[in-house]
């Protein structure tokens, strides 16, 4: 089934019907999504095939769109056709993208996205007159579709009697009228809500067309009507002023993304630059551009995102949850203690009240007689669930984890540590927060810490937002590796996909949690204690130097990744290099100082 989901901002309603009017023959139910500050519910509810969700104030195009995907997650539909309020589509237009996408697929693409052309209204001319955000041009037969092909001129390249369909597969196209199915999405991920509105479409084809080999496409026979910008006499198109604040935050931000394409660096740059002196000499409000133009560059040199207020806090609309298998990723090497594997293993079977599908045990080397006893035991106990993958000599965590994640089957892959304890309603509630916030990528949770006696010594919380979390990486990990349960999709099998990055034998999560935030995925942690930790006696010593440079090339990597090479956060990872190179004493102070915890505990903005 098709969705379509429409964005409305103070809308104008005529405009609105008509575009209903077009598109209800050709798609199972429209979802109107209202980003207006009051209800349009007296309008649309109660009509046949149309849902309406009102948001209440303007949380911006990339959240709207994403609650429109939910609400046909929700409903198992396989395609949802964006649009916007004011653009007229033609007739027969999604039975005609839907046989091209076909077609592609037949012939060995891989498609993200698939859209008409966008003509402007007023001028009667393509938006896309220039080739640089083309990859490649060519045909398809035009009989592919049970409709007929609209009619378009004979070029050189169709001489034939046989009508054809020029496509131009593209870096990214316009999310108006694009037509994107619900697994692509799901592979992909959704849009990117803190972007708000400029780039949202342009950054979620990148990161398709970079991470994932999925690629948009543009036929040009198939038009739709569209108003880009408002209407003015300037040679450029005009913005109001909040819009030049996301134009320039957003650009400086998506700059130092190493998946945006350069020709798109270079245009803005030029194309920004210019406006950088002509709105506030020519365009009124002079000043209130002015203002709103510095604050984005303020804002997209520190990489500062959110700054709107009630972005991502929106409740999802409730809606059934679809049943998830979990796997559970374990590694266990020759000096685990046998005892403290079997409270491990009990706590993520016997004890949990939602029991996982799947175990993955990873033996990272010969196993001393006692531990492979351990294994044995509980491979009787479980039997299938359990699958045991066998190093013939140890290779290390990081080797180990990547091997595993070959192995296993769930949707929702849970780390787990050989002498921990798993809280039994772990993965219960874990699963359940995932269900409902389909959003967040990777989810953690707070962590007690207990000690030889089992005696709790410290409580850890971490961000319980994706903006906090991001908000915090350069200080401290945001997320408990062991607490850790995770979306198989972004582990999925192809190139330029997330793994343990082996070039790290220690310190890989670290280094993991900011290669997910640099592809646009999402780290979360809940409330409530999900891990019982066994701190060692010599955490201390475990915390040596060699552990702590290989942190710092860790941290001072990610951090140019994510903010860029001038940002004053390459401080935090420095002073911990410099502290850890103290003195053990001064160390094991100040790990356990409540100085310590205010440092990297901090909350963010985003949770005060």
């Amino acid at each position: 089934m098709t969705g379509a989901i429409i964005i409305l901002y103070n809308p104008d309603l005529p405009a609105v019907e008509q575009a209903l009017l077009k598109l209800l023959p050709q798609v199972d139910e429209v979802c109107l999504v209202d980003n207006s500050d009051t209800s349009h519910a007296q309008h649309f509810y109660g009509r046949e095939k149309i849902a309406y969700i009102p948001l209440m104030h303007n949380t911006g195009i990339a959240f709207a769109q994403n609650e429109g995907i939910r609400h046909y997650q929700a409903k198992g539909f396989s395609d949802v056709l964006f649009c916007d309020q004011d653009s007229i589509g033609t007739e027969h237009l999604v039975e005609q993208l839907m046989s091209v996408r076909q077609a592609l697929q037949q012939q060995g693409h891989r498609v993200a996205a698939i859209g008409p052309k966008p003509i402007n209204r007023k001028t009667g001319r393509s938006y896309y007159n220039k080739p640089r955000n083309v990859i490649a041009r060519f045909t398809i037969p035009a009989n592919i579709s049970r409709t007929p092909a609209p009619s378009h001129p004979r070029t050189p390249e169709n001489t034939s009697h046989t009508p054809v369909y020029h496509i131009d597969q593209m870096h990214s196209i316009i999310s108006s009228f694009s037509l994107i199915s619900l697994s692509v999405i799901n592979e992909v991920g959704l849009f990117e809500e803190p972007l708000f509105i400029d780039a949202v479409d342009n950054e979620w084809g990148w990161r398709a067309e970079y991470y994932h080999g999925l690629h948009s496409y543009m036929v040009n026979e198939l038009t739709f009507n569209h108003m880009q910008g408002m209407p003015t006499q300037l040679p450029m198109k005009k913005s109001p002023a909040f819009r030049l604040y996301y134009q320039y935050r957003n650009f400086l931000v998506l700059l130092r993304r190493p998946y945006v394409p350069k020709f798109w660096k270079w245009h803005c740059a030029w194309t920004y630059t210019l406006k950088l002196f002509f709105y506030p000499l020519f365009v009124s409000p002079r000043l209130k551009n002015l203002r709103s133009i510095l604050r984005g560059i303020r804002d997209g040199i520190s990489n500062r995102l959110s700054t709107i207020e009630n972005i991502s806090r929106t409740p999802a609309p409730s809606h059934p949850r679809t049943p998830e298998n979990i796997s559970v990723l374990m590694s266990v090497y020759g000096k685990d203690d046998p005892q403290q594997f079997d409270e491990a293993m009990q706590s993520i079977w016997s004890e949990q009240t939602r029991r996982p599908d799947q175990i993955v045990l990873i033996e990272d080397g010969q196993l001393p007689e006692g531990l492979h006893a351990a294994v044995g035991r509980w491979q009787k106990e479980i039997g299938s669930a359990l699958e045991v993958v066998v190093n013939e000599q140890n290779m290390g965590l990081t080797y180990s984890l990547n091997k595993g994640l070959e192995k296993t089957s769930g949707t929702l892959i849970a780390r787990m540590d050989s002498d921990d304890r798993s809280h039994p309603r772990r993965f219960e509630l874990q699963e359940r927060y995932l269900q409902e916030h389909p959003e967040i990528d990777i989810l953690g949770g707070s962590m007690q810490e207990f000690d030889e006696h089992h005696e709790c010594v410290n409580i850890r919380h971490y961000p319980t937002t994706p903006e906090a979390a991001r908000a915090m990486i350069h200080r401290a990990s945001p997320v408990a590796h062991p607490t850790v349960m995770m979306r198989r999709r972004i582990f999925k099998v192809s190139d330029g996909m997330l793994r343990y990055d082996e070039r790290f034998r220690i310190s890989q999560d670290i280094a993991l949690w900011f290669d997910a935030l640099c592809a646009g995925y999402h780290i979360s942690n809940i409330p409530e204690t999900t891990l019982f930790f066994r701190r060692a006696s010599d955490v201390y010593r475990r915390r040596g130097r060699v552990k702590a440079w290989n942190e710092f090339r860790i941290y001072m990597r990610g951090i140019y990744r994510l903010y860029g090479l001038f940002t004053p956060k390459y401080a935090y990872p420095t002073m911990r290099l410099l502290f850890r190179l103290m003195p053990q004493r001064i160390v094991r102070w100040g790990y356990d100082s409540k100085l310590r915890r205010r440092i990297a505990e901090q909350p963010s903005p985003y949770e005060r």
